[in-house]
């Protein structure tokens, strides 16, 4: 067998049916799905069509179905809605995608009985993830990779570059699409694959093989931490506890592998290390949105608690002499619709009094100084058209009442923690 030939190693192979492949019409998937194909299999294909760059996302979708038409696959397709679109086209764009397209990989596998998902990532991916994960202090776990097999996902080709799918493909005649974001160094991967990692190997050509070495190193580490800390990662997860005693008496990257192990991330390890040299921080809010407390002799964690609280609209002939910072006073002539309270969401913007322009509510609580969890606790008042108010941090100048206002509209915010 060539060293360059494209196949399924043995021990990737689908031991059990049904099994789908995800495939978006890309060269890597549909080399994929044409190396699964085969009669005795029950192969499902699923696709994704984020709706992101309008004809051709549709161009994508067309070729899956052209290929699963003429063989006779059965095809799942996940269009996004509206309102996913919106989402996706604010930032995170490439987590936010990644959410969808897992989200409906997990839904199929579950409505149909699917045994395994096949994904289509190479070498070249490999790589290109060492790095950005170099980047982001991912810790041990982080730095093993990608893994061939994660649960019932399965990458098989993963010792194959981009040179060898190219090839396979062009030898079979596979049709497929380019995707021409793909371009673009807007995101730091396509960065890596476009310039910094074809410069690194002009400069330093065994720098590929150097990296899948390390990431070897990193994954036999891996699978000693594992052994060595299983029972303890058991019982955290299992009393959502962990104790001062044992955390500790912990190297650092001991505790970014248990952090990791039990859905943090290493940069949470490192922030829950200074929390235990501080006397004012006591609750800390993970980046996966887990909020967790210093108690007396350990780190405590469950879903973020945000206290219920009510509006108060109360109608006021006169306006104080002095204001408080927690009441705010409104024009009623010139609030648009229904006053409501709402805890801030991503992308919300407010008109604060002597600026001109919005700024983004997320800036001013980072201005502020809150702590994350403070952040996802922050209530705004609004009505159909504008934000009024952050309470009780910034108020807006769009319908602020002035002693000569007809009616003025007394605004409160009660707490119930």
């Amino acid at each position: 067998m060539s060293k360059t030939e494209v196949y399924i190693p043995k021990h990737l192979e689908p031991k059990s049916q049904p099994f789908g492949v995800a495939c978006s019409g890309g060269v890597d998937s549909m080399v994929l799905l044409h190396l699964l194909m085969k009669p005795a299999n029950t192969l499902h294909v699923l696709h994704v069509n984020y709706r992101l760059r309008g004809k051709d996302s549709d161009l994508d979708q067309k070729i899956v179905e052209a290929f699963c038409s003429e063989n006779k696959l059965p095809l799942h397709v996940y269009v996004v809605s509206d309102q996913e679109l919106k989402k996706l086209k604010k930032n995170n764009l490439q987590a936010k995608a990644r959410e969808i397209r897992f989200g409906f990989f997990k839904e199929t596998i579950k409505n149909i009985g699917l045994k395994s998902v096949y994904l289509g990532q190479h070498k070249n991916d490999q790589i290109e993830t060492f790095f950005l994960r170099l980047f982001r202090k991912s810790g041990l776990r982080g730095m093993q990779g990608i893994k061939s097999i994660n649960g019932v996902f399965i990458r098989p080709l993963l010792q194959f570059s981009k040179e060898n799918i190219l090839s396979y493909a062009q030898k079979n005649n596979l049709a497929w699409r380019e995707d021409m974001s793909n371009k673009s160094n807007d995101y730091l991967r396509n960065l890596l694959r476009n310039e910094a990692i074809p410069l690194l190997k002009n400069q330093v050509p065994q720098i590929e093989e150097s990296v899948l070495t390390l990431i070897k190193a990193f994954q036999d580490s891996n699978d000693f931490m594992e052994s060595k800390f299983r029972n303890k990662i058991y019982e955290i997860k299992e009393h959502k506890k962990w104790n001062f005693d044992q955390f500790d008496q912990l190297k650092e990257n001991e505790k970014i592998f248990i952090a990791q192990s039990i859905g943090w991330s290493a940069n949470d390890a490192l922030c829950l290390s200074q929390m235990r040299k501080s006397l004012k921080s006591s609750i800390y809010l993970t980046e996966n949105g887990i909020q967790i407390t210093k108690l007396k002799d350990a780190w405590s964690w469950g879903k973020i608690e945000k206290p219920r609280f009510e509006l108060k609209v109360t109608p006021t002939e006169t306006m104080p002499t002095t204001f408080k910072k927690e009441i705010l006073y409104l024009d009623a002539a010139m609030v648009k619709g229904e006053l409501k309270a709402r805890y801030r969401q991503e992308g919300d913007r407010i008109n604060p009094v002597g600026m001109t322009g919005s700024q983004l509510v997320s800036k001013i609580c980072k201005d502020a100084k809150l702590e994350q969890y403070e952040k996802e606790r922050t209530i705004v008042v609004l009505d159909d058209e504008n934000i009024h108010w952050i309470y009780p941090l910034k108020i807006s100048g769009k319908a602020i009442a002035r002693p000569t206002s007809n009616e003025i509209l007394k605004i409160e915010i009660l707490l119930y923690d």
